[in-house]
């Protein structure tokens, strides 16, 4: 190799110019918005994610819309809700964005990868789905790929047969339907997760959101999303805690002064998923 000299990234040419994936276009509108929000002194979870929860889970005909920093921790949390921990495994779609795995790696789960439909449809198989499910699958991930649906009536009943909880990753549908179905995807499963990232349909940069129609798996989320910390702020520009309770890694623990009552709300502390409640009937937390 001596003396020879490497060529540089060489441009493809195509006889035309590309067509771009996406194209960002922001107008003044954005950006005043965006001032505004510098200006209000709320740089993180304030009135304006509260309302857009509130618009985008009216939108999507759900109870809960939990707004997060990507989509991948929407995915993180809808799969901690549903109980994933280590030595679990979920299944996910052999096609896919990486998130869709590495969430369930975050959980200390393993990532079983099915095989897709085929060419014409990179939605999960729902056989090859069967044919992957043994005594540690924890939950399963529908990825509805480029906004097309995933089989959901096939999934939900292979989910309810088996036990196994259904999470969707709309990562690339925030206002698609299934054919025959008015409820739109993302709000099928226990929890969907859904991106606002640059190149995404409804964009803000970067963001998620987790939607569910579980009241446990969004008090879950809301708690986990930022530390227990509630999107409140006082006189003093301080936050203050969400709840009087706390949540570890063997349940939720109340933090009123004199109270150690705790519960457990995980499979491993011997609940489950939908075991998330008040701590004590004593303290009512």
């Amino acid at each position: 190799m001596a003396g020879h000299k490497l060529a540089g990234p060489q441009r493809l040419s195509l006889g035309h110019d590309p067509i771009p994936a996406f194209d960002v276009r922001l107008d003044e509108a954005d950006v005043e918005a965006v001032a505004q929000t510098l200006r209000s002194g709320w740089l993180t979870m304030g009135p304006r994610i509260e309302a857009f929860e509130a618009e985008f889970g009216r939108h999507l005909g759900v109870q809960h819309a939990v707004a997060t920093s990507s989509a991948t921790a929407a995915l993180h949390l809808a799969y901690l809700a549903a109980g994933v921990g280590p030595g679990d495994e979920v299944i996910v779609p052999g096609i896919t964005f990486v998130a869709t795995a590495a969430a369930a790696r975050y959980c200390g789960a393993r990532p079983v990868l099915a095989e897709v439909l085929g060419q014409h449809d990179l939605s999960i198989d729902p056989e090859d789905v069967v044919a992957r499910i043994g005594p540690r699958t924890k939950a399963l991930c529908a990825v509805h790929y480029a906004g097309y649906a995933a089989p959901m009536a096939a999934l939900r009943e292979i989910c309810e047969a088996h036990g196994v909880a259904l999470i969707e990753d709309a990562a690339h549908s925030p206002s698609a339907t299934v054919p025959g179905e008015e409820r739109k995807l993302g709000t099928l499963g226990l929890a969907g997760a859904f991106s606002f990232f640059s190149n995404k349909i409804i964009s803000c940069g970067e963001g998620g959101l987790l939607a569910t129609a579980d009241d446990e798996v969004a008090a879950f989320a809301r708690s986990r999303r930022s530390h227990a910390i509630a999107a409140t702020r006082s006189a003093t520009t301080s936050w203050t805690p969400a709840s009087t309770t706390v949540w570890t890694s063997r349940g939720r623990r109340c933090c009123r002064p004199g109270c150690r009552a705790s519960r457990p709300t995980s499979p491993s502390a011997g609940g489950s998923p939908t075991a998330i409640g008040r701590c004590s009937a004593r303290c009512r937390a």
